[in-house]
């Protein structure tokens, strides 16, 4: 007989959390909740303007981050999963990994080449 739970964990999800303190993920679910409520979404989401609004992120800046933590789905919602996955990244992530996410960033054509 099967596990008639939820779908198998994001293995990204998986990593990303083990990197964080009980209390700190505790502090990501409130932040994720408030933000999500905001959002009206029924708590499932965080819609791309609650998010730049609470993090004073605006303009290009603003769609690239969110972009970037959505993990690029332009479905124009953050779930809890990728909340934690982008913080663990550059917040937690190795040098190699944060450098990673910044250049991802400030990559916004997305073909790994910087500049014009």
């Amino acid at each position: 007989m099967g596990n008639a739970q939820s779908a198998p964990a994001n293995p990204r999800y998986a990593s990303a959390s083990r990197a964080f303190s009980q209390k700190e993920l505790e502090d990501h679910k409130s932040l994720f909740v408030s933000l999500a409520a905001q959002s009206q979404s029924d708590g499932k989401y965080i819609f791309p303007s609650v998010f730049k609004r609470y993090f004073g992120l605006h303009g290009p800046l603003g769609d690239r981050m969110f972009d970037l933590l959505s993990q690029q789905r332009k479905d124009q919602r953050l779930s809890f999963q990728d909340l934690v996955i982008a913080k663990g990244t550059y917040e937690k992530g190795t040098k190699d990994e944060i450098e990673e996410f910044i250049y991802q960033l400030v990559d916004v054509s997305g073909d790994g080449i910087l500049g014009s």
